[in-house]
């Protein structure tokens, strides 16, 4: 607590992607497709939110504009494939 060790601890919050892409690539094919893709979502997420933390806490400023875009892309991101998810729901 409070050692060297301290000011790298939350790098390791983003290495869990390639953990979560190796068990969904070992047992993938035995899932859902619906459940397979919630996993990936949610492991993309996670790791989204890890590198805000990093970004935030380490390091000396924080450029809001870049992050401010970065969201809006992500946003419509996510809007345009909520939107194709509901049309093949529709057809």
């Amino acid at each position: 607590m409070g050692g060297e060790g301290l000011s790298g601890s939350g790098i390791p919050m983003a290495t869990d992607i390639a953990f979560a892409l190796v068990l969904l690539a070992l047992v993938g094919s035995g899932l859902p497709k619906r459940l397979r893709d919630f996993l990936l979502a949610l492991a993309i997420v996670d790791d989204a939110g890890a590198n805000l933390v990093i970004a935030i806490f380490y390091s000396d400023s924080v450029s809001w504009i870049a992050d401010l875009l970065a969201s809006a892309f992500a946003a419509l991101g996510a809007w345009l494939r909520i939107r194709s998810l509901v049309t093949c729901v529709r057809t």
